[in-house]
């Protein structure tokens, strides 16, 4: 009797493991979003790719963040709980459910929403599960992510973590870092904001400004033209032929301020004056009745302008 009620036992115990294992086998959107983040925390790009919603059409070259080297030990996501599957918006012609996922990024709690589409083999894709990275005042500077290089890829995106940026420094504007995760998106999406803020001047960057600002008002002095394209003064001359003499009687004192970058591609580094710069002209020209004349007189004149990083160094363009 011992020996007959063990071997149903065993019996039963092996039906309820046969069905806990069916269980396990079989892909849920909740199981997909683990598998997800379980691959991103063993830094398997490829993996987490292939959970992916034609995740086997993304571009390494294009999209440099979707690789291995995208998933350095020290940027995964930590500490994953994933919360209760929810039906989503049927609009995508697809069934869909978000799963939204609570993790650690960097020591910061994030909480992102992932959504799950039915797979084209009866099992279940991740839709877009990134975070798009918004960086912004780099301002001409290399910029790096999580120690990837960015060239001028039109998306950048990631994979769920933290994001270290740095912007090397150039002859213009000195280095800076920013750090962020993954945040909602004003047009939907995940977006992590690094923001560089408004730059520091390398050092000796105002001095080489000044100096070029001060050659170019020479260059322009020595000139004879009456207007000079690029050049802080000019003269209208009612008249033909006309040639003139420079001197400039005071120099501006010139100021260089960094500034943020705006949505219509502003910023970099300003170039302002006092008010103080004057030039002294005389002109020689043929009037009207073709009589030749000379005028003499002087003049104020304003500097503003702009400085940017050239290939020969830093390069002034005055309005």
């Amino acid at each position: 009797m011992v020996l007959a009620i063990a071997a149903v036992t065993a019996v039963l115990l092996a039906g309820v493991a046969a069905v806990g294992v069916s269980r396990l086998l079989t892909d849920t959107p909740r199981s997909t979003v683990a598998d997800y983040f379980e691959a991103l925390a063993e830094g398997d790009a490829s993996a987490a790719l292939d959970l992916v919603f034609l995740g086997d059409k993304i571009d390494p070259a294009q999209y440099p963040l979707l690789t291995d080297g995208g998933l350095d030990a020290g940027v995964r996501p930590s500490d994953v709980r994933i919360g209760d599957s929810r039906d989503a918006d049927p609009g995508l012609g697809r069934q869909a459910t978000v799963v939204p996922v609570r993790y650690s990024a960097g020591g910061t709690g994030v909480s992102q929403d992932i959504l799950v589409v039915r797979a084209d083999d009866d099992g279940y894709a991740l839709r877009a599960p990134f975070v798009t990275l918004a960086v912004g005042n780099a301002q001409g500077r290399a910029v790096k992510v999580n120690g990837i290089a960015l060239g001028g890829q039109a998306d950048l995106v990631g994979f769920p973590g933290v994001f270290r940026a740095e912007a090397a420094a150039n002859v213009l504007l000195g280095a800076a870092t920013a750090t962020a995760v993954a945040a909602p998106g004003m047009q939907g999406g995940y977006v992590a904001p690094l923001d560089f803020g408004v730059p520091e001047l390398a050092p000796g960057a105002a001095k080489k400004i000044q100096a070029e600002v001060r050659a170019t008002i020479d260059r322009c002095a020595g000139t004879t033209a009456a207007q000079i394209p690029g050049c802080p003064f000019g003269l209208t001359v009612w008249g033909q032929n006309a040639t003139v003499r420079w001197t400039v009687a005071a120099y501006p004192k010139v100021t260089v301020r960094p500034a943020a970058a705006t949505w219509f591609g502003g910023g970099g580094v300003t170039i302002t004056d006092d008010g103080a710069g004057t030039v002294r002209w005389m002109v020689t020209y043929v009037d009207g009745t073709g009589v030749r004349r000379t005028e003499k007189g002087s003049a104020p004149f304003r500097v503003n302008g702009i400085a940017q990083v050239s290939a020969s160094g830093i390069q002034i363009t005055l309005g």
